[in-house]
């Protein structure tokens, strides 16, 4: 058994050795193509035709007219005069709302009733009157109006 084991080391060695050789002849071969293709000299190719030059044609002074009204870089030569506007600051934001509680009527119209910031309790007010910074335009039993720096702001019930 162990003559038969010998025998067959040697034949995979020989077939590893043949398939080895082989492979190497092939890379040799391909570095030798690889070589003659990056070695080859090239041919240049011929450089485009040239077209001419059109003709240029004469200056004309009566053409410059626009150029010097239109000149980026130089204002004075504009006739027309921009006025540029300064833009007006974002008008305030409104102070918090006052919080409605409730309208009711006691034979002089509707009074609605407020909970104002700072002041403690609800309190009455009239058609007209101020509600802290706000000023009370319309109350009925849909909601009320009120007024801040000529804005007006519906608060339905």
């Amino acid at each position: 058994m162990n003559r038969k084991l010998l025998i067959l080391n040697a034949i995979l060695f020989a077939v590893i050795a043949y398939a080895g050789i082989q492979w190497r002849k092939t890379w040799q071969e391909s570095k030798a193509r690889e070589a003659a293709r990056l070695n080859r000299p090239l041919k240049p190719l011929p450089p485009p035709p040239i077209a001419p030059l059109p003709e240029v044609k004469a200056v004309e002074p009566n053409k410059y007219l626009t150029v010097a009204q239109n000149m980026l870089f130089d204002p004075s030569r504009n006739p027309t005069v921009v006025v540029e506007k300064k833009p007006e600051p974002p008008p305030p934001p409104p102070p918090p709302l006052p919080t409605y509680r409730g309208a009711m009527n006691l034979g002089e119209g509707l009074i609605a009733l407020f909970h104002v910031q700072g002041q403690p309790g609800l309190q009455s007010f009239h058609v007209g009157e101020a509600v802290g910074q706000y000023k009370l335009v319309d109350v009925s039993s849909e909601g009320i109006t009120l007024e801040w720096n000529g804005q007006k702001f519906y608060k339905g019930v």
